[in-house]
């Protein structure tokens, strides 16, 4: 059999029509060679006809109807989960319906994690675009997480490969290719815990893969993310919700350290205390973060900058003043109307390049 056969992208989407519909057309467009599941979780019956009239001549694709729940409710995985439960393939790859793959280099990750059983993850670098165009002009800016490259988490205890990455210079494993046991398996632990904070249950998920096995990294583009924080859902959850509120319920405490909660059996008091202290920094770090965004996007600030900047954008004004400003501040990649914000990303869509053109265009 085909190793092709052997993915599944994994998209659950939620009343996005313009997203979704797009990332599928492309899938079918670019001709993606893998079977793909779109798992709808939200509520908007003239999407859920489009995506099955689009989709109805194409067998690799198949659509799954989810259970419907409130934005960012407690209830976030369980249609992960769901989805998980109807995957049969062996590997499964989460993927979002603003952002873009590139095929040919999924498969060099399944074919590392079909020789390398040790391994439950493999990714390539993240990189992030934002794609803006002025009339029949196109052009785009990348930018990386990181100015360097992010290697293997491959140490041979699972507590070293957690402690490691709590260091903070690793990427997260959700955007991955993994193994869709090894992937089912977290996901239903996670989704037990109803985690009142949506952002915190990611670094239980990267941690609680980190223990079940190793984590491969290429030095090449797998994913492209789209750098446009409006479509984001962390975007949209920080901008609605009340953080103070939740730091003040009584189970606070125990799902900022669920995973470990969950592993202590299994580590020694040495590496538990490690661990711990090291979530600690990692956890304090991140709650500054997000409060200060959390207030932020409900300053009046913040309101005026966003109403002038749809005003900008509405005359046309805004889009030529950013392209002034990209010109001056970023490097244009050679012979593209590409611009990349550090030395490493330009290197990562220079030795990408071909398959960035088809992937993003």
């Amino acid at each position: 059999m085909s190793l092709n056969k052997e993915i599944t992208l994994l998209l659950v989407i939620y009343n996005r029509p313009k997203y979704s519909l797009k990332w599928i057309k492309k899938s079918i467009t670019n001709k993606v060679p893998f079977n793909i599941l779109i798992a709808d979780a939200g509520n908007d019956r003239k999407l859920e006809i489009s995506i099955k009239k689009s989709i109805k001549k194409h067998e690799n694709i198949k659509y799954l109807k989810c259970k419907y729940f409130s934005p960012h409710s407690k209830n976030y995985l369980y249609n992960f989960v769901h989805a998980t439960n109807k995957i049969k393939t062996k590997y499964t790859y989460i993927c979002e319906d603003e952002d873009f793959i590139i095929p040919k280099n999924i498969i060099k990750s399944a074919k590392f994690l079909e020789k390398n059983k040790k391994f439950t993850v493999s990714a390539g670098q993240n990189i992030n675009i934002t794609k803006e165009s002025i009339g029949l002009l196109n052009y785009c800016v990348f930018n990386t997480e990181q100015n360097f490259s992010v290697g293997n988490l491959n140490q041979d205890k699972s507590d070293e490969r957690m402690i490691k990455f709590l260091d903070g210079l690793h990427l997260s494993h959700w955007n991955c290719l993994h193994r869709t046991l090894n992937l089912r398996k977290i996901l239903s632990i996670l989704n037990k815990v109803k985690f009142n904070n949506f952002m915190i249950f990611e670094i239980h998920f990267n941690l609680l893969v980190l223990f079940y096995g190793k984590s491969k990294r290429f030095n090449h583009i797998e994913y492209i993310k789209n750098n446009d924080i409006s479509t984001s859902s962390s975007y949209s959850y920080l901008e609605k919700i009340d953080l103070i509120n939740i730091i003040s319920k009584k189970n606070f405490s125990k799902e900022n350290y669920q995973s470990i909660f969950l592993l202590k059996k299994f580590l020694s008091r040495t590496s538990y205390n490690k661990i711990e202290k090291k979530l600690c920094n990692n956890l304090e770090n991140s709650y500054k973060y997000w409060i200060y965004y959390s207030n932020y996007y409900k300053t009046k600030n913040y309101l005026i900058k966003s109403k002038i900047k749809d005003f900008l954008k509405k005359i046309k004004i805004f889009y030529i003043l950013k392209l002034f400003s990209t010109i001056i501040e970023y490097k244009k990649i050679k012979n593209k109307f590409y611009f990349s914000k550090n030395d490493f990303s330009e290197k990562l869509i220079k030795r990408n390049i071909n398959l960035l053109n088809k992937s993003c265009f």
